[in-house]
């Protein structure tokens, strides 16, 4: 018997087991469906009809194998499609800064023990005015040990340097005793650090103290705040000129005891430290001092450098970092009469020629001899409560002006680089 779509009437191909003929009338009843109409009742499958044979049941059978099914009613309303969910959009980060490099100041430190002598204009230009043209620091600081009071060296240098001005010096007069008097000195040992600065470059000063005892030994302190295109730096200088014989330690314990309790980006000492070469039981000759000093020389400052043995360099609560001369230049006293490359003639003058074997001991209540880097210059890498911990300090050259022949002591040369983290 023929079946017939149940949308269009269309009849449907024999052994079909649908109840529509295509996709669109499927989708119609669906739709008719769900609006509550009601299904065409299903019809029984025939019956085979009573008198066929074994044959034609099993056609008929096989034509029925699979009986169309009804669509059932949908039971809920047909589901919208989904929209897919938006993910947050995620937030830009602003575009970061560029991280400039810290700011840094030039700073230039000169050290000399000038014997109670004042310096030429011809000596000041050896040491520091010569030099400035063709690298121009930010600043140049100048500490002195034993100098006239009368004499003012960072001014007489401001006068021959046109892009520099004197800001600040802070002196102590210290009476002399001793052996002083015989020499006319009119009783005055005297101990300055003064500063100068390039032009552009704001500075004020912002504190002096004195660390000193009686015969002008201990310290002079200066601090100095520094500008430089909006970067500050607190800045410290110690001019110290310690006791040649047993009391460096009370000398030391002045200097920190006088020193301001403010914070500073950096702290530098500088001077006429008088830590000598303590032969620790060898015996020095002239000629084999000088042998050291020409081949090796490391291992005679740090075999027998005295400093090495002072609470400056210690660890505790404060603590210095000296940069090794040895290998830079050579002692800085005792000078007699430079004399480039000849040592012997250099500290020991015309009696070294005379008596080269002599042996070099130690004076009464000194545990050095007279011949060593007395003169020193160095920064605090440790200091609590005076070390903001911003500063860093980079030694740029260290160099011994052993040329300007006018003390008993060489002058010395540091220049560093000084920057502050923001």
């Amino acid at each position: 018997m023929p079946k017939y779509c149940a949308v269009c009437k269309t009849q449907l191909p024999e052994g079909s087991a649908n109840n529509v003929c295509s996709f669109k009338c499927g989708k119609e009843l669906h739709e008719k469906l769900s609006k509550g109409q009601t299904a065409p009742k299903k019809k029984e499958p025939e019956k085979p009809r009573k008198g066929l044979n074994v044959q034609a049941k099993k056609k008929f059978y096989e034509g029925k194998a699979h009986p169309p099914q009804a669509v059932q009613p949908c039971k809920s309303a047909v589901a919208k499609p989904s929209k897919k969910k938006r993910l947050p959009k995620k937030k830009e980060e602003p575009p970061r800064k560029e991280e400039k490099p810290p700011e840094q100041l030039k700073v230039w430190l000169l050290t000399w023990n000038c014997a109670n002598t004042k310096p030429s204009k011809d000596q000041l230009d050896q040491l520091i005015v010569s030099r400035v043209p063709g690298d121009k620091p930010d600043m140049i600081v100048i500490g002195v040990q034993e100098y006239p009071r009368q004499d003012r060296i960072p001014k007489k240098i401001e006068q021959s340097l046109k892009d520099y001005r004197f800001i600040s010096e802070n002196v102590v007069k210290g009476l002399s005793g001793g052996t002083w008097y015989k020499f006319g000195l009119n009783g005055l040992n005297c101990q300055a650090v003064g500063a100068l600065v390039k032009t552009g470059v704001r500075a004020e000063t912002s504190v002096k103290a004195n660390g000193n005892r009686k015969y002008g030994k201990g310290g002079v302190i200066l601090g100095i705040k520094i500008t430089k295109n909006k970067s500050e730096f607190g800045l410290a200088f110690i001019s110290a000129h310690l006791d040649s014989y047993d009391k460096k330690e009370d000398d030391i314990k002045r200097i920190i005891n006088a020193f301001p309790k403010r914070q500073f980006d950096a702290v530098f000492m500088m001077g006429d430290l008088n830590y000598r070469l303590d032969p620790k039981g060898k015996t020095f000759t002239r000629t084999g001092i000088c042998n050291m000093i020409s081949n090796n020389p490391g291992e005679l400052l740090n075999g027998h450098d005295e400093l090495l043995s002072s609470s400056l360099v210690k660890e505790g609560p404060y603590q210095f970092e000296f940069p090794d001369p040895s290998a830079r230049f050579p002692p800085t006293y005792k000078i007699k009469s430079y004399t480039v490359g000849n040592h012997l003639l250099t500290y020991f003058g015309a009696k070294g020629a005379e008596e080269p074997n002599k042996k070099l001991k130690p004076k009464k209540k000194r545990t050095g001899i007279d011949i060593g880097w007395l003169d020193r210059i160095g920064w605090a890498k440790k200091w609590a409560g005076i070390l903001s911990g911003k500063g860093e300090v980079a030694q740029e050259e260290f160099i011994g002006l052993h040329e300007v022949n006018m003390s008993d002591h060489a002058a010395v040369l540091m220049k560093v680089t000084v920057s502050v983290k923001k």
